[in-house]
């Protein structure tokens, strides 16, 4: 923008010419010596969201309104799964042994596994009846049972096809781990938990597996971003 223009200074409204993002996303994808060598920390990052401002999106993910409370349940853990979709296969026994395995290593904490209505009917029995872990059938819990639970939970597990579930995890305050499933493709959308999964926002369970550790997770609080800067940018609307 130019000056007296009154207007936000982002790449969508700019008038200067970007960087080629075909050659970047080339040299990224296919030669990761080259991209890993140029010694900027948060490339990945900015990377990221270049992509995002192009697209239009400034925002860090899908927004909600979950928050955390006051108070966590010491050693209480989540488990959403969710189903099939159009970016994501399905594998009853992958995914129920990736659960088992975390249950069994995991004897200090509780987890509460709720599938959703997407999830496989004959998928059920395999998760449901896992030693040491307490399932809640999606048909029982209302509106108020997920924003409550993950609200004091510290650790929620997700397959990658739960966008926003994603998300809502790192919105309380959550260390979140994905579970791995098959892709159909690489787009958009399978890319969303493998960004957040490079950036330390999630652990993926084959990192967990390997080292035992699950990433302390940064918290997102888009929707209170979101809101103070509409009041900053709109204060005629509030008085």
């Amino acid at each position: 923008p130019k000056k007296g223009d009154d207007l936000k200074i982002s790449l969508r409204n700019s008038n200067y010419p970007q960087f080629d993002r075909d050659f970047a996303e080339n040299i990224k994808e296919f030669n990761p010596d080259i991209w890993g060598a140029g010694g900027n920390i948060r490339g990945n990052e900015a990377f990221t969201l270049w992509g995002r401002a192009r697209d239009g999106s400034e925002t860090e993910g899908v927004l909600n309104d979950f928050e955390s409370a006051a108070q966590k349940k010491p050693l209480c853990g989540v488990i959403l799964i969710g189903g099939p979709s159009k970016h994501h296969g399905w594998d009853t026994t992958n995914l129920s042994g990736q659960v088992k395995y975390l249950v069994d290593n995991s004897p200090e904490r509780r987890y509460i596994l709720s599938a959703s209505r997407r999830t496989p009917r004959e998928a059920i029995p395999s998760l449901e009846n896992i030693a040491n872990l307490d399932y809640h059938a999606v048909e029982k819990t209302n509106s108020d049972w997920l924003p409550a639970t993950l609200a004091v939970t510290d650790t929620v597990w997700v397959t990658p096809d739960s966008v926003s579930m994603m998300y809502e995890a790192l919105s309380v305050g959550a260390n979140l781990g994905v579970f791995e499933m098959p892709l159909k493709g690489n787009d958009r959308i399978t890319r969303i938990s493998q960004d957040l999964i490079a950036r330390g926002y999630a652990t993926a369970f084959s990192q967990w597996r390997d080292t035992n550790t699950l990433l302390k997770s940064p918290t997102l609080r888009e929707a209170n971003r979101i809101a103070t800067e509409v009041k900053i940018r709109f204060p005629q609307i509030f008085g």
